[in-house]
């Protein structure tokens, strides 16, 4: 499964994003993970947002996208990838 990544600019991050995609690449190391390039095709888009105010834009990428915008919701990601792989 192809995952890309697409992070917002981290003006007014209040977590480490880096570090949830990176515990999010340790449970699926089998997976190709990305940073999201407009035109390709993804199964999965991680949009990461470090603030809820969720500036990134994800307009031009193509996949289910799953928004991360605080540490909260990185169990909500995780299920949501198990759930994508069946």
């Amino acid at each position: 499964m192809n995952i890309g990544i697409k992070y917002c600019g981290g003006c007014n991050s209040i977590f480490d994003r880096i570090e949830i995609v990176n515990k999010i690449k340790k449970i699926f190391k089998e997976e190709n993970f990305e940073y999201a390039k407009e035109g390709d095709s993804y199964d999965i888009v991680l949009v990461v947002n470090g603030c809820t105010r969720a500036c990134a834009d994800h307009s031009a990428l193509k996949g289910h996208k799953i928004f991360i915008n605080s540490e909260s919701d990185f169990q909500k990601a995780v299920n949501l990838i198990y759930e994508h792989k069946k």
